[in-house]
C-alpha cells in the first residue's frame, strides 16, 4: 500500500460515509478493508463519535488488539479509562483517567 495517501484514506472514509452519519459501514467495503491494512501496519485504531451524546458510531477493528474489546462493544468509558499514550505532532501526552 502507499503511505503517500495516508490521509486521503481518512478523508474518502469521511466523504462516503459522512452524508449518512456514519452509520451502516461496512466491514467489507475496500476501503474499510485499506484502513484496516493501515491500521495493523501502524498499530493504531480510529473511530466516530459523538462526545456530547457520549456514543461511538463506529470503530475500527483495531480495538480489539489494543484494548481487548470488540469495535461493537466499544464506548467511550472503556476508552478514557484505558491509560493510553496519545501522540500529537511531536508532543507525547500520557492519560491515566
Amino acid at each position: 500500500m502507499d503511505d503517500s495517501n495516508y490521509y486521503s484514506l481518512f478523508l474518502k472514509f469521511i466523504e462516503t460515509y459522512g452524508p449518512i452519519g456514519f452509520k451502516g459501514v461496512q466491514k467489507d467495503d475496500s476501503l474499510v478493508l485499506k484502513l484496516d491494512t493501515l491500521m495493523d501496519k501502524n498499530n493504531q485504531f480510529f473511530y466516530i463519535g459523538n462526545m456530547i451524546e457520549w456514543d461511538l458510531i463506529y470503530s475500527s477493528k483495531r480495538s480489539l488488539d489494543m484494548f481487548g474489546i470488540e469495535p461493537e462493544n466499544l464506548n467511550p468509558g472503556n476508552i478514557f479509562t484505558y491509560p493510553f499514550i496519545y501522540f500529537s505532532g511531536f508532543n507525547i501526552r500520557i492519560f491515566f483517567v
